[in-house]
């Protein structure tokens, strides 16, 4: 039922000098700015519209004598060199006034001002114990001094990686700790052959601290030889101490990968290939009969980096031989270890795969087809109605892939044939495969007129080298003629056939390219066949 109350307060215990006095209407009521540090007494009574109450009881209350200072905590230590100082609020702040020195009679301070219960140090220095306390000022009144803290700046680097006397290649990144705070100042990272970092080869390197990942990438020079590295900060005309100093040796022997040692059925133009040494552009690839490498058969430099493997092509390697091989790596004149030394065998012969061995072929053509092999120039297959593939008899021809099409009417009909291959190329060839066997048989009867069916010319087109395989049903004479474009006769040739199967090579290479017409005549037979010429 109270319509206001008053309030009274002030320094006096019995409130009878020097006090303040406020009517409000709630039970409620803000002070004007009073005084840090000091005791206050207040009591309060109400007011009726015909009456008033008596004063209450006497209260007091202490106004806070200083801030209470929150991070870094007391005796911090690796604090950043942009440090966030911070406190309790107080109500009725005006701002506050922040100082720090290194010694805690603060003999010589830095201060600063703040109107926010928190304020960012400018850059101090590394590894320095530094001394703050904070005080407020609300009008013309100013608090104590708050109780004086201490932290410790950073002054040193955590080293990662490599781990410390680590084995790495010639290329590789030096890691560490970052130190969190700050992006205005750099890291100093120095590399050297000697512990005291003095010698000729010392690099050093900066590092702005604002990048993601603090790192350092280093290309030493020299193979098998002990580094030793170091990290400090740096910050205008102020550094930190070094870290502490770890090392690495660079690595000294190259790592093979292909093929695998002791690998066999290896192909004539291998790739050989090494694992990537890191900071390495030259390699060195020897590659030999023996493993002394004393023929030096093959010795070559290999250029060019590329991850993840270093790869050199052989082409034309002998056919089924051992060989040895070897790498090293090249920094200019500076030479690693040879690397461990491998061996493989390349493939030694041909391996047929069809027509089955012995199967039995009725009035079809003959496919012929065998497994592949790689680095070569072509092959060439015998096909004989005898196993001993007599020079008289066997019927030699060339593919350059891995297979071959024997047309039927050029076959003997209810015969056994015979056949194998064997690979070439520019420097060797192979071994023949082993000898494989069909039946073949051809039971429509060969009208001498059906010139088609009677005589087959390949290749076509061709360089010059021509074969004709002419079936005859008798022992017959004919005449084989070469003509122009013009008409003109080029070639011409008496043939005795033999009852079968005659093989007829033709050497045209000393005629000049062009479209010819090759024409073989007798009483039965009319043969008549554009040839393509191409030098």
């Amino acid at each position: 039922g109270a319509g206001t109350y008053t309030l009274e307060y002030g320094l006096d215990p019995t409130l009878t000098t020097g006090t303040t006095s406020l009517t409000v209407s709630t039970h409620t009521a803000t002070t004007t700015a009073l005084m840090y540090d000091s005791t206050y007494y207040w009591r309060v009574k109400a007011n009726g519209t015909n009456d008033t109450s008596a004063w209450s009881v006497i209260f007091s209350f202490t106004v806070l004598n200083a801030p209470v200072l929150l991070s870094p905590a007391d005796n911090s230590t690796d604090i950043s060199l942009n440090p966030e100082l911070k406190w309790e609020a107080i109500n009725g702040a005006d701002k506050y006034i922040i100082e720090y020195a290194t010694d805690n009679l603060f003999t010589a301070p830095q201060q600063l001002t703040s109107t926010t219960e928190n304020i960012t140090l400018p850059d101090v220095s590394f590894g320095t114990q530094y001394f703050w306390h904070v005080k407020v000022i609300a009008g013309t009144d100013t608090s104590a001094w708050s109780a004086i803290y201490n932290f410790t700046t950073v002054d040193n680097i955590t080293l990662l990686s490599p781990a410390d006397n680590a084995v790495t290649p010639l290329s590789l990144l030096l890691t560490w700790e970052p130190v969190a705070g700050t992006t205005t100042y750099a890291y100093q990272c120095q590399i050297d052959t000697a512990n005291t970092f003095n010698s000729t080869l010392l690099n050093s390197i900066l590092i702005p601290s604002d990048i993601p990942v603090l790192q350092a990438f280093s290309s030493q020079t020299l193979f098998n030889t002990a580094y030793f590295w170091r990290v400090r900060m740096i910050n205008g005309t102020d550094t930190s101490s070094w870290s502490a100093v770890w090392s690495f040796t660079t690595q000294n022997d190259v790592e093979l990968a292909l093929p695998a040692n002791l690998s066999t059925g290896v192909m004539p133009n291998v790739s050989l290939m090494s694992f990537n040494m890191p900071g390495v552009y030259n390699y060195l690839f020897e590659l030999d009969t023996v493993n002394t490498f004393d023929s030096f058969l093959y010795y070559y430099t290999y250029p060019t980096a590329n991850v993840p493997f270093v790869k050199s092509i052989n082409s034309e390697l002998l056919f089924g031989t051992k060989y040895y091989w070897r790498v090293r790596g090249r920094m200019g004149t500076i030479f690693s270890n040879w690397s461990s030394i491998w061996e493989f065998t390349t493939i030694d012969k041909v391996t047929p795969t069809l027509p089955a061995n012995g199967a039995s072929l009725l009035n079809v053509n003959v496919n012929l087809k065998w497994e592949a092999i790689e680095g070569i120039t072509g092959y060439v297959v015998q096909l004989d109605t005898t196993a001993a593939f007599a020079t008289t008899s066997t019927i030699s021809l060339t593919s350059t892939i891995n297979e071959l099409t024997v047309q039927a009417s050029t076959l003997v009909s209810n015969k056994t044939y015979y056949w194998r291959v064997k690979a070439v190329h520019s420097k060797d060839e192979s071994d023949w495969s082993t000898v494989r066997t069909f039946n073949f048989t051809y039971n429509v009867g060969i009208d001498n007129n059906s010139s088609d069916n009677i005589i087959q010319l390949y290749p076509n087109p061709t360089k010059g080298q021509v074969i004709l395989n002419i079936h005859s049903s008798n022992n017959e004479d004919a005449r084989l003629t070469i003509l122009d474009i013009t008409g003109r006769v080029v070639y011409e040739e008496a043939l005795q056939l033999n009852r079968g199967s005659n093989i007829h090579p033709l050497n045209l290479t000393q005629l000049t390219q062009g479209i010819y017409l090759i024409a073989v005549k007798n009483d039965y037979i009319n043969f008549n066949k554009k040839l393509i010429l191409n030098n």
